[in-house]
């Protein structure tokens, strides 16, 4: 395994005399080679074991600018295309540090670990077994209380911010809670699969895109051009699959999903033909649409994934 001598020099440069554990490294030493990528593709690529476990070492690298005031930042969550990738890597725009997340659950975790973050700074001198006394009040184990804080450093949700926020009439929250209570309230895979990609549209922020999208499946259209990130591939679905903050809900395998063919036209002008249920099958087969601290917590077994997070 590579060690932090084996890095590039550009990253040896902001580790400055930090010295990383060697499963650390060879995430840097890949996302170094082979640019952004989903917790799922470095899984496959490091010796980690488990996609909680990629999660777990990408949030400590994260944090560790927070962690050694000395060290520059190291890694970035790109919250647009769900991916990790090296600073120079990821757009300012897309940096997931400091966003206040619209998805109800993406956004209740986030203020659960500032809170539990907050309480650490607080007690961590002065109550003996802090962790455990947190852990009692926010109704989780002492060992999750550490992860959420690893999580809170990683991600630095603006707390005071979301405090002083102005409610609008035209919550965008309120909106993704609806448009997430539509898939838990269908067994049907193809409005699983519209719902979460309307919410990733109007997470960007674009409205009328949200609106030509369901414009668009309702005249059983091409819906690709509205999805952030989409490929025309239908193999090619890391894009709209989102980092899962809970545990995903349970799928019902016996429900009979509705297929909706699209057309486009390809670049010689011959329409082209694509089966949305193909593209459903391998959203909800992702490895990308698991378990980030809810292995951890039995409590939360009954919520949906957000759809990866990271968050």
């Amino acid at each position: 395994m590579p060690t932090t001598e084996d890095l590039r020099h550009r990253i040896k440069q902001r580790l400055g005399s930090v010295t990383l554990e060697p499963n650390r490294a060879e995430i840097l030493q890949y996302l170094g080679e082979e640019g952004p990528a989903t917790t799922g593709e470095i899984l496959e690529n490091v010796n980690l074991g488990s996609n909680p476990g990629v999660r777990q070492a990408l949030y400590s690298l994260m944090a560790l600018d927070v962690v050694e005031p000395a060290v520059e930042r190291i890694v970035v969550k790109d919250h647009v295309e769900e991916t990790y990738g090296l600073p120079w890597q990821v757009p300012d725009e897309h940096d997931a540090r400091g966003v206040i997340p619209v998805r109800p659950a993406e956004l209740r975790n986030r203020i659960l670990d500032e809170l539990v973050n907050r309480l650490c700074r607080q007690l961590e001198d002065t109550v003996e077994d802090h962790e455990d006394v947190i852990a009692g009040i926010v109704k989780r184990s002492p060992r999750q209380v550490g992860l959420m804080r690893r999580r809170a450093k990683a991600f630095q949700f603006p707390f005071e911010q979301w405090v002083d926020r102005e409610e609008s009439r035209e919550d965008p929250t309120a909106i993704i809670a609806a448009v997430d209570a539509l898939a838990d309230e269908s067994n049907n895979p193809s409005r699983q699969f519209l719902s979460r990609n309307i919410a990733g549209v109007y997470e960007a922020n674009d409205k009328q895109s949200s609106a030509e999208l369901l414009r668009a499946y309702a005249k059983s259209e091409d819906i690709t051009p509205y999805i952030e990130g989409q490929s025309k591939t239908p193999g090619n679905t890391e894009a709209h699959n989102r980092e899962a903050d809970t545990v995903t809900a349970d799928e019902d395998s016996t429900s009979e999903p509705r297929s909706v063919e699209n057309s486009s036209r390809s670049a010689d002008g011959e329409a082209t033909r694509w089966d949305l249920q193909t593209l459903e099958d391998a959203s909800l087969e992702s490895d990308e649409s698991d378990v980030e601290l809810g292995e951890f917590d039995p409590g939360q077994s009954n919520s949906r994934s957000d759809g990866d997070s990271d968050a």
